[in-house]
């Protein structure tokens, strides 16, 4: 699946301020965000398009309704993070670490996720179509009712990630490690590998409640 990269500002600025910049406006574009450190702050809406971010730390703040549109966030830390109801389109994430970010009941569309680690992220609720994970760790994260529509989840580690009750149109989740899944009742139409369902065979009767007797 190929997605559009993102449509970055021709010039962007670099703010002396950035911070009070974010605070006082809520819509901001063509920007180059680099060594931030906006932790435990609380922001009620902000939409950024356009932008840079690089080494920006939103560790533990609260961005509730969080816009990203044609962004490229590297190198970035968002643990803790409460981004419910964020908004993310036509961007790429990359080596960043969101561990324990909240982004329930969001909506992420042609965006990518590469080298990230989302280990216990919250993505309870969300919409995801035309999505790529690549090389990620979501270990432990939440896709419970969230729903799937043309998402790639690829060399990545699913350890106890829980799928329960989510809805799938196309979820490919080929050469990611499926073993430990929970949830595997709702995986219907998702795509897997031969080898993934000999791997994924004792979670799945598990699950439906197959008595296996030698």
């Amino acid at each position: 699946m190929k997605i559009a990269k993102p449509h970055l500002g021709i010039d962007l600025e670099k703010p002396e301020n950035i911070q009070r910049l974010i605070l006082e406006k809520d819509d901001l574009c063509s920007l180059s965000i680099e060594n931030l450190e906006f932790i435990e702050k609380e922001v009620k809406s902000l939409s950024l398009s356009e932008s840079r971010l690089k080494h920006v730390s939103l560790v533990g703040s609260k961005l509730p309704k969080l816009a990203l549109q044609n962004c490229v966030v590297s190198e970035c830390d968002f643990s803790g993070a409460m981004l419910s109801e964020a908004y993310f389109t036509y961007s790429v994430i990359k080596n960043s670490r969101l561990s324990g970010v909240q982004l329930s009941e969001g909506k992420i569309e042609h965006t990518r996720f590469i080298g990230c680690k989302l280990d216990l992220a919250n993505f309870r609720f969300t919409q995801f179509k035309n999505v790529i994970f690549e090389d990620c760790i979501l270990s432990s994260s939440d896709f419970l009712e969230a729903i799937f529509n043309g998402v790639e989840i690829s060399e990545c580690d699913l350890t106890q990630t829980n799928f329960s009750l989510c809805k799938i149109k196309d979820l490919d989740l080929r050469n990611s490690q499926v073993s430990d899944i929970v949830g595997t009742k709702s995986l219907e139409g998702a795509t897997i590998s031969s080898s993934q369902l000999i791997a994924l065979a004792p979670r799945l009767a598990q699950d439906v409640g197959l008595v296996i007797v030698d």
